[in-house]
């Protein structure tokens, strides 16, 4: 079994944040370019409201019009995973509707790995879902009301990220999924051959047998991670990951199999773009919504936020927040934020 530094990390926020609603201090880099904000979403109280006991925010997807929320708790194999309608203003989102639970899967079989929790890897198919849990490492597919297991810690990976390559990504590994691992090579415990993985699935979702796993080395650890398109800030298609031992948020390009393309491994790799920097876990899970290209993630200290490429102008930030609560008190919590509206982090 390999105990990755994430879990220590848990533990230790855990303990100096116990009742602190905010305690992490959560910023862009420096570095970042300069057309990036950064604002906090806050926690979702029909979520926290739900438990008695720590939990983590963990994976995020989006599916449609909301964005789906895997909880990690500790206190029982039965893992909620929750649906929060999106509120989008002016090519933005704003903010996130009543959360409902959108399916229930286990994070280990039977009475085994008492403090397993899923984990940064989350993957909507249709239905259907696919994802990773975290401590005692499996690949799980929910398919209606039934979870299936994939035991993934004989091959040494660490859980983290799970995401397939884009379709658009003609000539960066389309269509391959992919699989982080919190674990570096060289490590005890760790695969020697790498900390990310293509995966090759065979039969249907429900009933997925890995038919091989081919590791990389690309040199960077993921706690989750998802694909950007080429856009104003990004000029090459690349990938966003919460990296779990410098606890940033980075972007890199990809290369030719969809992997990270790490300079530091590999001089012909285009540079790292440091986005965001923190002293707790950051990017559990990271998403980036198709609609508007904002770029969602979750945080050690249980707090979701976004980073978009363009400032909102402050009157809609008032419009928002004022549409929002007249919203909640016409039609009795329609939308129910603690933030009703995007705040700057500080």
């Amino acid at each position: 079994m390999h105990v990755s530094r994430r879990t220590f990390a848990f533990a230790f926020a855990a303990a100096v944040c116990a009742g602190v609603p905010v305690c992490a201090n959560t910023v862009l880099d420096p570095s970042a370019p300069s057309t990036l904000a950064l604002y906090n979403l806050g926690d979702v109280p029909d979520v926290a409201a739900s438990y008695s006991n720590q939990i983590f925010y963990e994976g995020l997807a989006i599916t449609g019009n909301s964005l789906l929320l895997s909880v990690g708790d500790p206190a029982t194999a039965a893992q909620k995973v929750w649906s929060l309608p999106l509120v989008r203003v002016n090519n933005h989102i704003a903010g996130f509707g009543v959360a409902t639970v959108y399916d229930q899967v286990l994070s280990y079989p039977g009475t085994c790995c008492l403090g397993n929790i899923v984990g940064g890897g989350l993957v909507p198919l249709g239905t259907d879902l696919l994802y990773t849990t975290n401590y005692f490492s499996y690949l799980g597919q929910q398919t209606g009301p039934t979870s299936n297991l994939i035991d993934l810690t004989s091959t040494g990976v660490a859980a983290g990220g799970l995401n397939y390559v884009p379709g658009s990504f003609t000539g960066n590994g389309a269509g391959q999924l992919k699989l982080s691992s919190t674990c570096e090579p060289g490590d005890f415990g760790c695969n020697a051959q790498g900390d990310w993985y293509t995966l090759n699935l065979g039969g249907s979702v429900g009933s997925y047998s890995v038919n091989g796993i081919t590791a990389f080395n690309v040199g960077v650890t993921a706690l989750s991670f998802d694909y950007v398109p080429v856009d104003a800030t990004f000029t090459s298609p690349g990938i966003v990951l919460g990296d779990s031992s410098q606890l940033r948020l980075d972007y890199y390009q990809v290369d030719g199999n969809g992997n990270p393309c790490n300079p530091t491994m590999n001089i012909s790799c285009g540079p790292v773009i440091h986005m965001v920097v923190s002293d707790t876990l950051i990017g559990l899970g990271v998403v980036r919504d198709p609609v508007t290209g904002d770029i969602l993630f979750t945080s050690g200290d249980n707090q979701i936020y976004m980073v978009t490429d363009s400032i909102p102008e402050p009157g809609t930030i008032a419009l928002v927040a004022t549409g929002l609560l007249l919203a909640a008190y016409k039609q009795t919590r329609v939308v129910r934020r603690n933030k009703p509206s995007i705040y700057p982090s500080a």
